[in-house]
């Protein structure tokens, strides 16, 4: 949804409530539900070949301890500007 006034209308519980957001959320957890159930039983993928993990990062590609806690404070900051505007 790139329309921003279907997404304040969804958030808008108590005013102007718009429930179109809420059907596409729904309409979406079905079939994840669908292929959560159906992935656990899967020995190989669909596309055939074997399943492996990712290697794992070098050590210069993991995030600092100061930039993770940065980039926690700066999503929590713009989730309470969010909270802040929507109950305006």
């Amino acid at each position: 949804m790139t329309d921003t006034t279907k997404v304040i209308g969804w958030r808008d519980v108590f005013g102007n409530w718009n429930p179109t957001l809420a059907f596409v959320l729904a309409a979406a957890i079905i079939p994840m539900a669908i292929a959560w159930r159906i992935a656990p039983r899967r020995r190989s993928p669909m596309s055939g070949g074997a399943l492996t993990p990712p290697p794992p990062p070098p050590p210069s590609a993991r995030p600092t301890r100061p930039l993770s806690s940065a980039r926690f404070s700066s999503a929590s900051a713009g989730a309470l500007r969010a909270f802040a505007q929507a109950l305006r």
